[in-house]
């Protein structure tokens, strides 16, 4: 599915993300982080727990506001969506191209944190 996702893709695919691992932290993200005494695990925090809010076009990417009470965070990303397959074609089992039947293929996206900050009341 081509950008942008709606919130709920979005949030789907930040939580499959997640899990994978597939979570990086810009130098810029890290700098403001640091200013408001936050750390990667708040952050992940955020993208676990967090709303998304907002989706805008910086350059080539979409970026997504991910936000709590507390925390904001601007996240985007990165690599290719994997192609699906619903239905291998009729004989490739046999040429070794068919699939495990209900397996997908791997998604080699990433979650770039662009910046993360603590609200201020």
């Amino acid at each position: 599915m081509p950008e942008p996702y709606d919130p709920g893709t979005a949030k789907a695919l930040i939580r499959r993300l997640i899990t994978g691992g597939l979570v990086t932290f810009g130098t810029h993200a890290l700098k403001e982080m640091g200013k408001d005494n936050l750390c990667r695990s708040d952050v992940l925090n955020v993208l676990r727990a967090g709303a998304v809010a907002v989706n805008q076009l910086v350059g080539d990417h979409w970026r997504y506001t991910v936000e709590t009470w507390q925390i904001c965070t601007v996240i985007l990303f990165r690599g290719e969506a994997p192609d699906t397959v619903t239905e291998a074609p009729r004989g490739a089992a046999k040429r070794g191209k068919a699939t495990a039947p209900g397996s997908e293929p791997e998604d080699k996206r990433e979650i770039r944190v662009v910046t993360a900050w603590r609200k201020r009341p």
